[in-house]
């Protein structure tokens, strides 16, 4: 006979399992973190973790990252991609959920975070559609990039790009460049350092992404996309 709990969070399911004896050892939990990441348009992209709980009966429990052991999935196809290795890439509008999923001693044991891509305001003001999210979860800090979308017209040249981040609570502002986490999603096109200095290497489009965890583990981006043209 076993105890099964559910944590209907959206960073914790847990499935806890069976186990005898000193030595039998089994996954109770797995934690998916950044809980929630919320991304302003389209092509941002984060690293999700997984963390195991393992349970060693009467000894204390020990905690593995499992990351590139686990079943990486989502619900929502059109809404964004995760590949084998728990990065995940937003590729339309809206909210999912991305699963990791292990079998554990007699089960399957699963964690779950969520991502959420809100389109731009329209003309009225309004972009018809908010991250449930982050009205949940309420992030400190949001991001956005200074000036968005960057062209070069060859590989070689080099763009300083800019983050502020904006404080829920008050609305106050404050230049985040060198707190953020940079990266590019096609390093083959364009590089970028860790205060934001994109270079371009080859031609295409890459987008560069910032992100910042916040200390609740819930995370935000902002991402813009950077085009290196043709020489002439």
């Amino acid at each position: 006979m076993f105890r099964r709990y559910c944590l209907g969070a959206l960073g914790l399911i847990c499935l806890v399992l069976p186990f005898t004896g000193c030595t039998s050892t089994s996954i109770d939990a797995i934690t998916v973190s950044p809980t929630v990441t919320d991304f302003e348009g389209l092509g941002g992209s984060v690293q999700l973790t997984a963390i195991a709980t393992i349970n060693h009966g009467n000894h204390p429990a020990t905690y593995e990252n499992i990351t590139n052991q686990v079943k990486w999935s989502t619900p929502l196809a059109e809404v964004a991609q995760v590949n084998a290795s728990g990065y995940v890439t937003l590729i339309g509008y809206g909210i999912t959920q991305i699963t990791a999923t292990t079998n554990g001693f007699q089960g399957v044991v699963s964690g779950s975070a969520t991502v959420c891509a809100e389109p731009p305001p329209t003309s009225s003001g309004t972009s018809g559609f908010s991250c449930p999210s982050v009205a949940t979860f309420k992030p400190k800090t949001t991001l956005s990039l200074v000036r968005g979308e960057r062209t070069v017209s060859m590989p070689g040249e080099v763009v300083q790009f800019h983050v502020i981040g904006s404080t829920r609570e008050t609305g106050a502002e404050d230049d985040m460049t060198e707190a953020v986490t940079w990266s590019s999603t096609n390093e083959s096109v364009a590089t970028v350092s860790r205060s934001g200095l994109v270079t371009g290497v080859g031609r295409g489009t890459a987008t560069i992404m910032a992100t910042l965890t916040n200390e609740d583990k819930t995370a935000v981006a902002a991402a813009a996309n950077f085009t290196v043209g043709l020489s002439r």
